[in-house]
């Protein structure tokens, strides 16, 4: 939930023109306290998973975490793109 919360959130920031720098600071405020339930999904791997197999489980979680940078940094690039053709 809380990844399609922050991804909707971003996309309000990218792609609404005009926004007061009051409202920005709130939606930065939200993405903050949004994106911070992600740690959460590394104590869950840890509860649920046998002792013997905690490290590798945590290790997955974080390289599925890690590679999203790989798949999001050259969507913003491109929706930063298509934000200025417009404006």
């Amino acid at each position: 939930i809380g990844a399609f919360l922050a991804t909707f959130n971003i996309l309000i920031i990218i792609l609404q023109p005009e926004l007061s720098f009051s409202f920005l600071l709130f939606l930065f405020f939200l993405l903050g306290f949004i994106t911070s339930s992600q740690i959460i999904s590394y104590a869950k791997v840890a509860e649920i998973n046998l002792t013997e197999i905690t490290a590798s489980a945590t290790s997955v979680i974080s390289f599925c975490a890690i590679s999203g940078y790989a798949i999001f940094q050259p969507l913003f690039g491109i929706l930063t793109h298509l934000k200025q053709s417009y404006s």
